[in-house]
């Protein structure tokens, strides 16, 4: 279950979400993630539609999901939410709002890939508010602009698994586990006896893939090298919004409702993206737009 899992979140997050299953995280488990238009402004402008990503992520609903933390966000729902936003021509800005400390690495690059996607299309704008950690910055990382709310905690880029090891505490309760397997590495890393050294190699390296794919996709996203990335603030901690401006990790700071009102009040414009150069200058037209407002900001 959890243990087998490779993991982009905070690991005292998961921790916490491991200790406990109450009725009230049942109840809540229920709440779905919405979808909510929040401006449409006129004939010239499209709408800007706000997408929460809040509590962890998880690849798709499941017993795991509903009883364990009080569920979230699910790759199979957020993908649905942000296709059909795709398609929707009314919508010319999406904002994600994030609230999430990460999940379980089992989808993410194909939802940041959604979000990459609806990029090339739409204005994206990812916020923290006010926790943007592990499997949450993967994919705000995809957006055109990450921003932070003053108290923000962004960033613990890194990944990892772990191994229990049961096996004193089954010799002193009396009780010996025999596998019968086929396969040499069947029942490698199996919590009845000690990690072998050749099962932490592999293990290793199921991590270390993993957080090669992040860092590499937080360069994509970002604009930088994974060498940047892994030098500057891609090592597992997470920084204040201060801090994570200062390294690179989003693009501005401001409130919730503060981005929501400046990406309400811009105009939409419609682009031909259905080549590489039309992308391009897309691209260049939003980079523009973000130097004007910086401009803006600071004189």
């Amino acid at each position: 279950m959890a243990r087998n899992e490779i993991w982009a979140i905070m690991p005292e997050v998961l921790r916490d979400l491991l200790a406990g299953l109450s009725a009230e995280s049942i109840v809540e488990a229920a709440r779905d993630a919405d979808l909510q238009a929040v401006s449409r402004p006129g004939p010239k402008s499209g709408g800007v539609a706000r997408v929460p990503i809040i509590g962890r992520i998880d690849h798709r609903d499941s017993f795991w999901s509903m009883f364990v933390g009080g569920g979230g966000a699910t790759v199979e729902r957020l993908t649905q939410t942000l296709r059909g936003l795709g398609a929707d021509p009314s919508i010319s800005t999406v904002l994600l709002e994030v609230d999430s400390p990460g999940g379980a690495v089992s989808g993410i690059p194909e939802l940041a890939a959604e979000v990459r996607s609806l990029a090339a299309k739409k204005h994206v704008v990812a916020v923290a508010n006010s926790l943007c950690a592990s499997a949450a910055y993967w994919i705000a990382s995809q957006a055109d602009e990450i921003v932070a709310t003053p108290e923000a905690q962004v960033g613990s880029i890194g990944v990892f698994t772990w191994h229990d090891d049961y096996s004193q505490a089954m010799e002193q309760a009396g009780i010996k586990t025999t596998y019968i397997s086929a396969g040499k590495f069947k029942t490698e890393a199996n919590p009845d006896e000690p990690l072998t050294d050749e099962a932490r190699a592999h293990l290793q390296t199921l991590v270390d893939s993993a957080y090669g794919l992040f860092v590499g996709e937080v360069a994509k996203g970002r604009g930088v090298t994974p060498a940047q990335v892994r030098s500057d603030y891609g090592q597992g901690r997470v920084l204040t919004a201060q801090a994570a401006k200062e390294a690179g990790l989003i693009d501005r700071i401001a409130t919730a409702d503060e981005t929501l009102r400046r990406l309400a009040g811009q105009r939409a414009e419609t682009f031909d993206v259905s080549n590489s150069q039309a992308q391009l200058a897309l691209k260049r037209r939003r980079l523009d737009l973000l130097n004007k407002i910086y401009e803006e900001d600071v004189s």
